[in-house]
């Protein structure tokens, strides 16, 4: 499960609403995507082509969700809410984290310069999730030539499986880098390291590195 965000080089121009920049129906994106799986595994990079298929639609109680097509193998949907104080909300369906189920979840992202959270999204007796996390200043960014002001977030998505029969138990746990352009209302680059732990062992079990084109 990777959690996508916008990145790309748009070729349509992006709707603005309430002074926050929305990326228009139609918005072409390309983001280069370096990829590893275990700690030991090949670098890949490719280039990832997407589009903006739907603007401002509501869904699940928040206003200007944007839905994103993207040409990936790991995800080909993210839906994500522009949120009036300039924090990003991203959408997960129903499903599972690992063996934990999962109902519909809005991820809170503070880009717009609001205080760390902490959310308990799961809690059972065989599982915990919780997603976090804080704002880590600003930063300019160079891309295609240009700088831009970006502000940068640090969060974190750790899953807690309960010992017993199965594969998964012990943590696993996903760590976000994330550099948001409120000017171009986009995620610029995005660095995702996925960890597990078992014990007192720590393993890195994948890498993805996005960045805008």
């Amino acid at each position: 499960m990777f959690l996508i965000l916008l990145g790309g080089c748009s070729s349509a121009s992006e709707a603005e609403n309430d002074s926050i920049e929305i990326p228009g129906v139609g918005s072409q994106f390309t983001s280069q995507v370096t990829h590893r799986v275990g700690s030991d595994g090949k670098l890949r990079q490719e280039v990832m082509k997407f589009s903006v298929q739907v603007a401002e639609m509501i869904l699940e109680g928040k206003e200007q969700v944007v839905q994103v097509v993207q040409f990936a193998t790991d995800t080909l949907i993210s839906l994500i809410s522009y949120e009036s104080n300039g924090d990003l909300s991203l959408y997960m369906s129903q499903g599972k984290f690992g063996t934990c189920q999962r109902e519909p979840l809005w991820l809170l992202l503070r880009f717009g310069g609001g205080p760390s959270l902490t959310d308990t999204l799961v809690i059972s007796d065989e599982c915990v999730v919780v997603w976090n996390g804080r704002p880590s200043g600003q930063e300019r960014v160079v891309i295609d030539g240009e700088s831009f002001e970006t502000t940068r977030i640090l969060a974190e998505l750790k899953v807690y499986v309960a010992p017993g029969d199965v594969e998964d138990a012990g943590m696993h746990a996903r760590e976000y880098k994330l550099w948001y352009a409120p000017e171009l209302g986009y995620v610029v680059q995005e660095h995702i390291t996925s960890l597990q732990r078992v014990g007192d062992q720590v393993d890195t079990i994948g890498i993805s590195e996005r960045e805008l084109m």
